[in-house]
């Protein structure tokens, strides 16, 4: 009857152990720089990311020509990205914005 209670407890804790539910990572997301500026030829940027989870980037101007990875996964090791900027052929200013999404994070970067 004692070997039955015992094992009865065991059972009954390994189930409660076992049933334990993961919680969802909450995703984190770094990016090395915030704003960079290029000169009118146009030039090639670099900035560290880092996330937690897969994340993404993307540019609101075409005439950042290139994000290169333009996503990644999980790591603890900063991932180079390179943002190529292509020749400004006109004579005002311009401004790009890089938006780097992790889930529901976002970060952002102005090239201008």
């Amino acid at each position: 009857m004692k070997l039955r209670s015992i094992l009865c407890g065991m059972l009954a804790f390994a189930a409660v152990v076992g049933c334990k539910e993961e919680l969802p990572l909450e995703p984190k997301l770094n990016v090395s720089r915030t704003a960079a500026e290029v000169a009118a030829e146009g030039a090639s940027i670099t900035v560290e990311v880092t996330s937690n989870t897969t994340w993404n980037a993307e540019a609101n101007q075409n005439w950042i020509s290139s994000i290169t990875p333009s996503q990644g996964t999980a790591s603890e090791e900063p991932v180079t990205v390179t943002i190529k900027a292509e020749e400004n052929e006109e004579t005002d200013g311009r401004t790009a914005v890089i938006t780097f999404t992790a889930g529901p994070v976002e970060k952002t970067m102005v090239i201008s």
